[in-house]
């Protein structure tokens, strides 16, 4: 049945692809307890290892 009511995602455009990620990431930190956990788009990030600017990003 998922696969009825799931678009290809090989068919979408980028934006397409992310609101699709976006809705399934929002989905799964819902169901995490104790402190918040939020998902953040085009999140950049710097530290020893490298720096850049990520899809998404779940922080606490």
């Amino acid at each position: 049945m998922l696969a009825e009511t799931s678009p290809h995602v090989e068919n979408l455009n980028e934006v397409e692809r992310g609101e699709y990620i976006s809705a399934i990431l929002h989905g799964v930190t819902s169901t995490f307890e104790g402190p918040k956990v939020i998902v953040r788009r085009e999140y950049s990030l710097s530290g020893t290892n490298g720096k850049g600017r990520f899809d998404f990003t779940i922080m606490q």
